[in-house]
Formats: C-alpha cells, structure tokens, sequence
C-alpha cells in the first residue's frame, strides 16, 4: 500500500541527491512500489544520481534501479564533456522529445554514462566529441502499469548550465510533465 505522502502523486522526479539521503525506513521500497501501482518516475543526472560521482551515489544496489530503463554502472560514470557532445535522436515521434529540435541544443557540461536495459524505448544518445560511442541520454520504458523516464545529463546546474539556457528548456520539461502527468 504506497503511503500517504505518495498517493496523490502522479509522478517523481530523483535528482541531486544519493540513495543515501533518503533516511527514512524503507522509502526506496517505498518509491519502486509507486512506480509498481501506478506512479511515474524520472530520474535525472547529477554528482548524486545514478552511480554518480565517485561510485558513491548507492542507487546501482537499491530497490529504485530495479525500475530505472538503464542499467548503472558499478565505477564512477560521471562524463564530463566541456568541448561538447552531439545528441542524436532516435525516435522523433514520442511526446517528450517531439518537436524540440536536439541538433540545435547547447552544450552539456556532463552527464551520468549507464547502459540501455533489453526492452527500452532510447530516444535520444550522447557522444562526446572525442569519443567513438554514444550512451542513452533519454530513455523510457513502461515498468509496472506506468512510465520510468531516465535523462542523464543534469536538468539544472552543473552538467546542464548551459541546457537550461536554451529556448527549447522550459518545452522539453513542460512535454515531460504533461507526459507524466497524464495531461496528453
């Protein structure tokens, strides 16, 4: 039975902060069953989420990876990409990324390298400009009866400073919650 505080919620966003933070008894558990009955989750990249900086984030062991669309690293992933990176599109049509024109995006600073789990819908990947592979940047897939959306690169701050700056910012976060909240 999802707790009081999470059923009215339609959706979670997890960023900045390691499992670690989250003190309460059980509250891990407490998140993967939302997502289980019903509730939407998006997990965002920073020093504290996913494997994060260092390792040292703790979701790779947590209950919440088990419902992530990426699978975390076990090492320090955190990709740092000053000189730029290129975001390749890999399905126009899905609600989130549609009509945002990611060829044109500003640079990232950084994001959190993870690897695309079997049944994924990637919708976007980055490439450093030195390197010869490209990792998810958006991903999503149907876990329990809803959405788990996992975007790797900061929404805000460091990694994402200069995305937050783009015109196509507020766009791409208001397609994400309408998307999540049901409101498409």
């Amino acid at each position: 039975m999802p707790s009081r505080s999470t059923s009215t919620l339609n959706f979670m966003l997890l960023a900045k902060y390691g499992k670690r933070t989250i003190t309460r008894p059980k509250r891990l558990k407490v998140i993967k069953q939302f997502v289980e009955e019903g509730g939407e989750l998006i997990m965002a990249g920073s020093w504290f989420t996913f494997a994060g900086g260092h390792g040292q984030s703790g979701w790779r062991k947590s209950p919440v990876a088990d419902v992530l669309p990426v699978e975390i690293l076990p090492e320090n992933e955190r990709e740092e990409t000053p000189e730029g990176a290129e975001i390749k599109v890999l399905k126009t049509g899905y609600f989130v990324i549609r009509d945002v024109p990611w060829e044109e995006c500003f640079p990232y600073l950084g994001y959190n390298k993870v690897i695309f789990k079997d049944g994924t819908d990637p919708l976007t990947t980055i490439k450093p400009v030195d390197a010869e592979e490209a990792d998810p940047l958006i991903t999503v897939w149907e876990y329990g009866k809803e959405q788990v959306i996992a975007f790797t690169s900061d929404y805000c701050s460091y990694g994402g400073m200069n995305f937050m700056t783009w015109k196509y910012y507020p766009q791409f976060w208001s397609q994400i919650v309408k998307c999540l909240s049901k409101m498409i």
